[in-house]
């Protein structure tokens, strides 16, 4: 299991304040608004760098008889693996490929605008429970109590400093750009090793039914 250090937005502002101005004290205004800006771009650089297991969730929702498709999270990035209707697991295609498919299927679309969604390639004769594991986009920081879902915050307060610093032309920038870096690769790094850990160990069902974390 992936450990997290949990820390407050108001914390890594603090310390991003530590390394630029040597004081751990939260900016106000425009400044205030800005240092925000940098610490979600980070964020949403972290998870986009890969898939992080901590950002998996599972939806459940019901297809009511005859119905072909049902809404998914607005946080929905993509599945995590076999999405079941009932107790039965139902593969995913691609666009592409459902134009030349029979049977049983599932594709998914949308955007973050529009919301997104699930269709299955048949209606479904009844009222069918579909339990959806996927990976999640994380929330915006958005208020000094939120909290990231990130293992090492660290990185966070590096990628914000070094822009913030870039963004005040102070040459130490490229310290912490360095140092969030290396941060974003060992971050990566420590997930594949947990997958290659867990490969070797106690494999799930949707496993022995050919479905790889990491890979589909």
């Amino acid at each position: 299991m992936v450990k997290i250090m949990q820390k407050t937005l108001e914390d890594i502002l603090k310390q991003v304040s530590v390394n630029v101005n040597g004081v751990a004290e939260v900016p106000s205004g425009d400044e205030l608004t800005a240092w925000i800006e940098r610490v979600n771009e980070a964020y949403f650089e972290w998870s986009n760098s890969y898939d992080p297991q901590i950002l998996i969730e599972t939806y459940r929702t019901t297809m009511a008889q005859s119905g072909t498709s049902v809404s998914l999270p607005i946080s929905f990035k993509k599945f995590a693996g076999f999405v079941k209707a009932d107790s039965d697991n139902i593969p995913e295609l691609d666009p592409v490929e459902a134009t030349t498919s029979t049977g049983d299927y599932i594709t998914w679309g949308g955007n973050a605008r529009d919301g997104y969604y699930l269709n299955i390639s048949e209606p479904v004769t009844e009222d069918v429970l579909f339990t959806v594991p996927y990976h999640s986009r994380p929330t915006s920081l958005s208020t000094l109590t939120s909290i990231a879902i990130i293992p090492d915050p660290e990185f966070l307060t590096a990628r914000t400093t070094e822009k913030v610093m870039l963004q005040r032309s102070q040459p130490e920038y490229v310290e912490f750009q360095v140092k969030a870096d290396l941060l974003l690769q060992r971050l990566v790094a420590e997930e594949v090793s947990a997958d290659i850990q867990k490969s070797k160990g106690i494999r799930t069902q949707d496993e022995y039914n050919g479905f790889t974390f990491g890979e589909d």
